[in-house]
């Protein structure tokens, strides 16, 4: 078959289509992420107990946390129960502790604890999960601060 010069234009409109398209669907997707992040930031904090002293600014849960500017990304309240790993950021208030505990609760059972030690100055604190499929549903992050004060807590689930 001969290559006719209406076949590469078509070509070339169909790539410019498709580029366009893409586009489109990226910056919405965008405009959505933002949405949900500011949202997910401005969510006060839900507790069972009292917080110590108002020390955090905001926690949420999110896919990802971006190390170089501190920000958590794609900060949701529901997540896909395929999803390999999610994160818990925190930001506290200038008088910080020197550390704090992430209790990562499934069903008001703990399944993992960590501590994080807090340099001098830093306000922001994060802890990564690895996630597992077969525990879908409810689940919430407990912060705590060194000597086990209650701070917040973070709903979430895995649909």
């Amino acid at each position: 078959m001969k290559n006719t010069p209406n076949f590469k234009v078509s070509r070339i409109i169909e790539l410019l289509l498709f580029i366009i398209g893409f586009y489109i669907v990226f910056t919405k997707f965008m405009d959505q992420t933002a949405q949900l992040d500011q949202t997910a930031l401005d969510e006060p904090v839900l507790s069972e107990e009292r917080a110590v002293d108002s020390v955090l600014q905001h926690i949420v849960i999110c896919i990802d946390v971006d190390e170089e500017n501190q920000k958590p990304l794609l900060a949701k309240r529901s997540f896909n129960k395929q999803i390999d790993y999610l994160y818990c950021f925190a930001e506290l208030a200038d008088e910080s502790p020197s550390a704090v505990i992430f209790e990562w609760m499934y069903k008001d059972e703990l399944v993992a604890r960590r501590n994080v030690e807090l340099k001098e100055g830093k306000q922001k604190v994060w802890s990564k999960l690895d996630m597992s499929a077969d525990k879908s549903g409810p689940w919430r992050v407990v912060l705590r601060d060194e000597n086990g004060g209650y701070l917040g807590t973070a709903h979430f689930e895995l649909k």
